[in-house]
């Protein structure tokens, strides 16, 4: 039997998007708007969805249910298919495809050296470095 592997909240396996990066809208209403990965979840039938800060807002009427809430007008973002969205590329102003290398890096001694399996850009191969809003 196979083993599944468990899913991390802050990357989906079956992308290399990650929490914080910025992605753009490749299709839908909102086609063409960029924004940041918020989370990601999948829905009953296992398709994966992402939800992107600004995209697919939908909008609430909220009844204040208690004394001391108040009710109103709230905007929620909704979660889009994965296959919706691709990495944006802010200097170049584009979409790109996300690849994995390996990059060898000096440590402190001029012998020492190790690879590192980083995340690049396929369009311009330069390296996409780790978000830290986790």
């Amino acid at each position: 039997m196979k083993t599944l592997k468990k899913n991390r909240s802050h990357r989906m396996d079956s992308t290399r998007l990650c929490v914080g990066d910025p992605v753009i809208v490749l299709q839908g209403v909102d086609k063409g708007k960029v924004g940041k990965v918020l989370r990601f979840s999948k829905n009953e039938k296992n398709r994966c969805k992402v939800v992107v800060d600004g995209v697919n807002e939908k909008v609430k009427h909220q009844k204040a249910r208690q004394q001391d809430q108040t009710a109103g007008i709230i905007k929620k973002n909704m979660p889009i298919d994965i296959s919706n969205v691709a990495y944006y590329l802010s200097s170049h102003k584009r979409a790109t495809k996300i690849g994995y290398k390996c990059v060898d890096i000096k440590g402190e001694d001029s012998s020492d050296s190790s690879a590192q399996k980083v995340r690049y850009a396929k369009a311009t191969g330069q390296v996409i470095e780790r978000s830290v809003s986790e």
